[in-house]
């Protein structure tokens, strides 16, 4: 065996070992998704989480060194990477082309997800360590994401200067919102059968131009 050989045979197994890596920790997210959402995070067990998974307790541990990192890891996958890969696909998108796809992306996990969503935020709200933890690792990464985009728009004139901190957060905040009361409201929901892109492009107007028809006769 010559060392172009040996060297291509080491690059595909180092390769297998990546995807076998990732396929298992994917395995162990959704595992614990699933676990943390049905039992709450006192309730959920590393031992259940790891029968979820299908793979054996040391192997979660080999990856998260605690319950508590685990569960922001999930959530994290849960709402920073479908996020993120939005941004990279649609960097220079038109601007409202953009914020609807960004408020499409963010409904269709939140409200598909909306059984799992509701109870983790509410023991991120319960426990102050996890509320910090979440804070530093998912929403932070999150709003710096938007700030960086309508930061590059506001230098090329596009939009008008604000102030990022606010207007990032109001959107954020209408979207979770929007998903709060998608889930309260059940089966009664009137947004309950309306195409998602419908929602996000009305959304999306709303932020944009608000609620004052430019069309309309100035009346005394």
């Amino acid at each position: 065996m010559n060392v172009h050989s040996y060297i291509s045979i080491m690059a595909r197994r180092e390769d297998r070992k990546k995807k076998i890596t990732r396929q298992r920790q994917e395995q162990i997210l959704e595992a614990g998704l699933y676990v943390f959402s049905r039992h709450g995070f006192d309730g959920a067990t590393i031992p259940d989480i790891a029968r979820e998974a299908g793979v054996a307790v040391g192997t979660i541990y080999n990856y998260y060194s605690n319950k508590r990192e685990l569960f922001v890891a999930a959530i994290a996958r849960f709402i920073i990477e479908p996020f993120a890969a939005v941004i990279r696909q649609t960097p220079r998108a038109v601007d409202a082309s953009f914020i609807s796809t960004i408020i499409e992306n963010r409904l269709n996990v939140g409200l598909d997800n909306i059984s799992h969503f509701l109870p983790l935020l509410g023991e991120i709200q319960r426990d102050p360590e996890l509320r910090q933890r979440y804070t530093r690792q998912v929403m932070q990464p999150i709003m710096a994401m938007m700030e960086k985009h309508y930061a590059s728009r506001i230098e090329e004139g596009v939009f008008r200067d604000v102030n990022l901190p606010i207007i990032v957060r109001a959107i954020g905040g209408m979207v979770i919102g929007f998903m709060l009361l998608y889930g309260i409201e059940g089966e009664e929901s009137p947004i309950r059968g309306i195409d998602r892109k419908k929602l996000a492009n009305e959304l999306t107007r709303l932020i944009l131009h608000g609620l004052i028809n430019e069309n309309a006769d100035e009346k005394d």
